[in-house]
């Protein structure tokens, strides 16, 4: 029998919340303990000795009432203060355009990436856009096992990139002995990791086919439909061999997990 997930649920919007328990709750693995509209109420949830703290916390990243970094600093507390329960930033956040608008002053990005970085640099295991259509019941659940099992879970998050930066603050730097060892354990071979180091630099898949492509020449296509079939091909085998979902962002962060992609 399967271990149930323990959640707690945490956004300013009454319908929000129940819009999300009333999605988990058919899960046989999942319970809902609670739900809560700001920081206090939570915190003080969790504090009760009397009380199950939940494994999980589904966690908005803007609240109206205080700042729109407020997620991140919730994040930052769960996790000083609990750190063995984990956070999924369930937001729209990136459908407000206004943060499009703000630019950090050091690094030029969007403001609104730069938060979701902050997020993840504060502990936040996962992110999930909530104005994704269709498929937000099914990208929760699959979140809420995912971080049960003690990986990462970003879902149609646009700025990869941002994401692999955040996540290699905490990376060690490895040896090129060390990898091809941590390879050759995954039965990696040369293409799968250069296909690896070309996903983690965020180009378009069609960039990552032409220069995979050109690196190793001989039997691979040249006709820019048939090169990106067969990237897709090689990271569908990479994502079977590092044994998680096929999807970009999940096997890059498995990929950092490990030591296959290390800072420069």
């Amino acid at each position: 029998m399967e271990t149930v997930k323990k959640i707690v649920i945490v956004d300013d919007e009454e319908a929000k919340r129940a819009g999300i328990s009333l999605m988990i709750s058919g899960a046989p693995d999942i319970e809902v303990l609670s739900d809560f509209s700001n920081q206090k109420n939570l915190f003080d949830f969790l504090h009760d000795e009397t009380r199950a703290n939940p494994d999980i916390i589904l966690l908005d990243m803007d609240f109206r009432n205080e700042s729109h970094t407020e997620g991140v600093e919730i994040t930052k507390k769960i996790k000083n203060e609990f750190n063995n329960i984990e956070v999924i930033i369930v937001s729209a956040h990136f459908n407000y355009p206004f943060y499009a608008r703000e630019k950090n002053e050091k690094t030029g990005i969007d403001e609104s990436y730069s938060i979701i970085a902050d997020a993840i640099n504060a502990g936040a295991k996962g992110f999930i856009d909530s104005k994704v259509n269709g498929c937000l019941q099914q990208d929760i659940i699959r979140g809420i096992h995912c971080i049960a099992s003690g990986d990462n879970y970003f879902f149609n998050v646009p700025v990869l990139q941002i994401i692999v930066k955040a996540f290699l603050q905490f990376a060690t730097k490895k040896t090129a002995e060390d990898i091809k060892t941590i390879a050759e354990r995954y039965n990696l071979d040369d293409i799968d990791l250069e296909y690896l180091n070309l996903l983690s630099k965020g180009e378009k898949a069609e960039t990552n086919a032409s220069e995979l492509s050109n690196k190793f020449k001989g039997n691979t296509p040249k006709e820019k439909n048939a090169m990106i079939k067969w990237t897709n091909r090689i990271q569908e085998t990479i994502a079977k061999k590092l044994g998680v979902p096929n999807r970009a962002t999940l096997i890059l962060m498995k990929a950092i997990n490990i030591g296959l992609i290390v800072p420069e």
